[in-house]
């Protein structure tokens, strides 16, 4: 199911914004973690929540679906 959400709703700018992240190694990335917390993100944006509470219920689902 999740591969799916990210297929459907990720944007171009998802490996943009991950190789920002990475530059200098200062951050360890899940790869697959990343892409389904930007794929929800842009699914709540496009459903019309702004872009801070976007990533504020976006990090809220990702904590649910490691619990």
């Amino acid at each position: 199911m999740g591969s799916a959400i990210v297929e459907q709703y990720l944007r171009s700018g998802a490996s943009v914004e991950l190789d920002e992240l990475l530059v200098g190694r200062r951050h360890e990335v899940d790869m697959n973690r990343f892409l389904m917390f930007y794929a929800v993100r842009t699914l709540l944006q496009q459903h019309g929540m702004g872009p801070f509470e976007s990533d504020w219920e976006a990090g809220r689902t990702m904590a649910l679906l490691d619990a």
